[in-house]
C-alpha cells in the first residue's frame, strides 16, 4: 500500500507540474516496442509525458508508465543467496514475467531525428510461480520454487533501460531503434518443517536490440 501511495503522489506532482503555465511545450507519447535477443524477448507498452524546455524544442524530459513483458528459454538465473559464500544457479527451461514501472526519459531532438535514453525507477513485477527447477552446483532442496520479486526499486526486481536514436517521418510519428538492457529477478523459497524458507534472490540480465513505434500528440 505504501508503494502505491508513493507512485500516486509522484505521478500527481508530475502531472500538476505539466499543467502549470510555463513557457514549455508538453507532449504525450503512446508507444509499442519489441526487443529480441538470443533466447530472450521483451515487448513494451508505454505512455509518457515530456516537457520541452527551450524555445528550439531541443531538450525533452519526462516520465510515464511502462509495461514490460519478458520471456526467455533455456537460460540460467544467477543466485544472490543469503550465504554469499555459497553461489547458486537455477536452470530455467522456460520463464516469463511482467513488470509495470515508472521510467524517466531524457532526449535531444532535431527536426527529424533524436537521441535519448530512459530507465525504470520504481514499479511492480508479477508472473507465475515456478517449481521443480534444477539447482546447478548444489543439491536441490525439497519444494524449491520461485516467483518474481514484487517491488522494483534501486536495482531490485525487474527493470528496463534503453538507449536509442529516433526518426520522425511526420510530427505525429516517431520510430526508435536502440539497445534494451533488461534485469529480471526472482525470489526463491523452499519448504522446511512446514514453513517457507527464503533461499535468496536470482537474477538474469539481457542486452537486446529493440524497435519501438510512437504516436506523438501535443497536450
Amino acid at each position: 500500500m505504501k508503494q502505491i501511495l508513493i507512485i500516486t503522489i509522484f505521478w500527481f506532482n508530475i502531472n500538476t507540474l505539466f499543467a502549470q503555465p510555463h513557457n514549455v511545450r508538453v507532449q504525450e507519447h503512446y508507444s509499442v516496442g519489441l526487443a529480441l535477443g538470443k533466447n530472450t524477448s521483451a515487448t513494451t507498452l508505454t505512455y509518457n509525458q515530456m516537457l520541452v524546455f527551450d524555445k528550439n524544442y531541443i531538450f525533452h524530459a519526462g516520465t510515464g508508465f511502462r509495461l514490460t513483458s519478458y520471456s526467455q528459454t533455456g537460460r540460467n538465473f544467477i543466485g544472490i543467496p543469503k550465504n554469499m559464500t555459497d553461489a547458486r544457479i537455477i536452470a530455467f527451461p522456460k520463464g516469463k514475467m511482467n513488470a509495470i514501472n515508472l521510467p524517466v526519459f531524457f532526449e535531444l531532438h532535431g527536426k527529424k531525428a533524436l537521441i535519448g535514453f530512459n530507465v525504470d525507477l520504481l514499479g511492480f513485477s508479477f508472473g507465475k510461480k515456478r517449481d521443480s527447477l534444477t539447482l546447478v552446483g548444489a543439491k536441490r532442496p525439497d519444494s524449491l520454487f520461485v516467483k518474481p520479486t514484487l517491488v522494483n526499486f534501486l536495482g531490485r526486481g525487474t527493470n528496463n533501460a534503453e538507449i536509442y536514436i529516433g526518426f520522425k517521418p511526420i510530427d505525429e510519428l516517431t520510430i526508435k531503434f536502440g539497445l534494451s538492457f533488461l534485469f529480471a529477478e526472482y525470489n526463491a523459497r523452499y519448504r522446511y518443517a512446514k514453513k517457507d524458507v527464503d533461499f535468496g534472490r536470482f537474477y538474469q540480465s539481457a542486452m537486446m536490440p529493440f524497435i519501438s513505434i510512437l504516436i506523438n500528440a501535443d497536450r
